[in-house]
């Protein structure tokens, strides 16, 4: 089992350009990564059994690669979430990989065929590695949208997550971004706000258990 501890702040495109550009935030000795297309589908199963147990399911894309992810809320830690992470060949969640982690827990024969895509985000991410008094902090510039249906809702926001070190020097980094732009913490993760998107999607339709099965996520 993993788990992460990290910050999210939703900020405007524009400030997004100035965060980019701060010198401030590209020290001596962090490194770049060339801007990636992310594709992250997320699944569940029409009763929607999975976000009941506080679970998210997702199948990454980023190129030719496929990463499934499963996260849980850690509800004694503040920021911090369980986290198990695969590589797989499809496009489907591959449940072998569930062993050991909380989704096994709702295992079935029938779990497999029963889970669909359910909302989607296309990112564009620019993620730094940044040094902080020894501490080191991922700092994501993500850019992009989720799509629930025929409804989208557009995403700009920094993640902060502590790759090691000390907890209070991301709190530390956090308040220097502040201090650069407006910036609202955001407690909603991006399946939660895809699961939010959906609802709003399928109270319009009237049909809030069977709305998924209304439409098609491409995942190529």
């Amino acid at each position: 089992m993993g788990s992460e501890i990290e910050l999210k702040f939703q900020v405007s495109p524009r400030e997004m350009k100035k965060l980019s550009a701060a010198r401030s935030l590209r020290p001596i000795g962090a490194t770049t990564t060339e801007a990636e297309k992310l594709l992250s589908v997320y699944f569940d199963t029409i009763d929607r059994r999975l976000r009941r147990k506080g679970i998210s399911l997702r199948v990454r894309h980023n190129g030719d690669g496929r990463v499934q992810t499963i996260k849980t809320q850690k509800s004694s830690i503040p920021f911090s979430r369980g986290q198990w992470e695969h590589k797989i060949d499809g496009d489907r969640p591959d449940l072998k990989f569930m062993r050991g982690t909380p989704l096994a827990q709702l295992r079935t024969k029938k779990l497999s065929s029963a889970l669909s895509p359910i909302f989607a985000t296309r990112i564009r991410r620019v993620t730094r590695l940044l040094n902080e008094d020894g501490s080191r902090i991922e700092m994501a510039l993500d850019e992009g949208s989720v799509r629930a249906g025929r409804k989208t809702e557009l995403i700009s926001e920094v993640e902060l997550e502590l790759k090691r070190g000390k907890v209070l020097e991301l709190f530390k980094l956090a308040k220097r971004i502040g201090s650069l732009v407006p910036a609202k913490l955001a407690f909603k993760s991006k399946s939660e706000r895809g699961y939010d998107l959906l609802e709003s999607f399928c109270f319009r339709l009237k049909r809030s258990l069977r709305c998924g099965d209304s439409w098609h996520i491409p995942v190529v």
